[in-house]
């Protein structure tokens, strides 16, 4: 594909990266602004529902099992969970199998269908529509929050106030955990753009925002997407260093 039908947005995205490896941050802080160009956000609750629907009953890749296989082991009975962008309920479902309601769960998302179907499956927990960039809770409510997949569909210019706003409803000491994808050529895909991402994300980019926004990252865990033989070649895969990893997890707690 020709460079004129990609987005300047992807300008922005390789200008953020250049001035990290330079140490630039001052300039780098400046490219959050809404006056830079941005990859277009098509992130609707309708996009989303359609979306979700259209996944029910679909086989869920092993990476995916993997990763919420992976956070869910964070969670504790007997403490407050905020899960930011609950979609389909993937990690809901987990952690219920395991600690059933011996959890205070809240689930958000800017999906109708979906929240409803959520209520109904998981009476007793909480889930409610809205935004990221304003949260409904007071603050230090919450032990365990997940930003699952979810940062990558939020517009630069709101970054930091998402995570600000994580900040503030998280306990002292609990635990902010975040993944996001990596290396998925999302510029070559351009303009077909399946998933409705909206940055283009490298490990120290991520690390980045985080330390910023006040979050000392304890734990990162890598996963790549090997569409077969997934246990096999993530073994081999962690001595030989054959494929760049497709996933980053963050482990946090608030500074």
């Amino acid at each position: 594909m020709s460079s004129s039908k990609k987005h300047a947005g992807f300008d922005t995205e390789r200008l953020r990266n250049s001035l990290l490896q330079k140490h630039s941050y001052k300039k780098l802080l400046q490219t959050y602004s809404s006056r830079f160009p941005a990859i277009p956000n098509n992130n609707t609750g309708l996009f989303w529902d359609t979306r979700f629907t259209k996944e029910h009953g679909e086989s869920v890749h092993h990476m995916e099992i993997d990763r919420n296989r992976f956070v869910s082991t964070f969670v504790q009975k007997n403490t407050k969970v905020l899960n930011l962008g609950s979609g389909g309920g993937m990690v809901e479902n987990m952690v219920h199998q395991s600690l059933g309601n011996k959890v205070q769960w809240t689930g958000t998302d800017i999906t109708t269908q979906s929240l409803n179907s959520l209520r109904h499956q998981f009476p007793r927990w909480s889930f409610i529509q809205t935004a990221l960039e304003k949260l409904p809770f007071l603050d230090k409510t919450f032990d365990t929050i997940f930003l699952l997949e979810v940062l990558e569909h939020v517009s630069p210019h709101h970054t930091f106030h998402v995570l600000q706003e994580i900040r503030r409803v998280i306990k002292p000491n609990g635990r902010f955990i975040i993944s996001v994808p990596l290396n998925e050529g999302l510029e070559y895909m351009y303009p077909q753009n399946p998933n409705a991402h909206v940055r283009v994300y490298s490990p120290k980019l991520v690390l980045f925002e985080l330390r910023h926004a006040g979050f000392f990252v304890e734990h990162v865990k890598y996963l790549t997407a090997f569409p077969n033989m997934y246990r096999v070649k993530t073994w081999i895969n962690t001595i030989f260093h054959l494929r760049e990893a497709n996933n980053m997890i963050c482990v946090c707690r608030p500074q």
